[in-house]
């Protein structure tokens, strides 16, 4: 990091070094496995559902010809586990996010989408688009927010002004594994699965 006037004030780094890499038994022992699964036991987390509801997970998508978002969805999977091309292990990824990779590819979508419009019904060079003016670049913006709507591996792509309303998912963790026990839908009504969450294992939060 330097200053104003360049001179070197520090290092910033964001992996720390081998030995600061430790286990934290190590440092609080009884803070094991076990335990913090045993107090992570009925969390509770709300988040975007990042695919379609279940009646569209069949349907095709249009960006990606031949795939479903069920479909595409299981490509990713396999080459984030095996890499591109398969078994290519310098860009595997050992432990994905996966609830944002549907929003990726839905995100290279709406560009592409964008960009086809500005293209074919503009009648807009590539070149001006690639390096676009004023009237571009707010044509640009004007189509991805008010028109661009499309079927896409993370449910429908349709933005309200600049957010895209979608369902969010509504997960406990049961027995150790993450399950999906209700939908919040985008008009704020709630569809729980089978009877939602329970507190059975809730406690009081221990003393400091």
């Amino acid at each position: 990091i330097k200053d104003k006037d360049g001179v070197l004030v520090g290092v910033y780094s964001i992996q720390l070094p081998p030995e600061f890499e430790r286990s934290i038994e190590e440092l609080q022992p009884e803070c094991d496995l076990q335990a913090i699964a045993e107090a992570f036991e009925g969390a509770v987390n709300v988040a975007g559902l990042g695919r379609p509801a279940d009646a569209d997970l069949e349907k095709p998508l249009g960006c990606f010809k031949g795939h479903s978002a069920k479909s595409l969805s299981s490509l990713i999977d396999d080459t984030l586990r095996t890499g591109y091309p398969a078994g290519n292990t310098a860009n595997s990824v050992a432990d994905p996010y996966y609830d944002i990779k549907s929003h990726a590819v839905d995100a290279t979508c709406a560009i592409a989408k964008t960009v086809e419009h500005l293209y074919k019904t503009k009648g807009y060079s590539i070149q001006l688009i690639q390096k676009p003016n004023e009237e571009v670049y707010t044509e640009f913006k004007r189509y991805m927010k008010n028109e661009l709507d499309f079927q896409g591996a993370s449910g429908r792509v349709k933005f309200s002004g600049n957010n895209r309303p979608n369902a969010l998912s509504v997960k406990q963790v049961l027995q150790g594994k993450e399950v999906d026990v209700g939908l919040v839908h985008p008009n704020g009504t709630i569809s729980w699965i089978g009877n939602g969450t329970t507190n059975a294992f809730w406690a009081e939060e221990p003393e400091d």
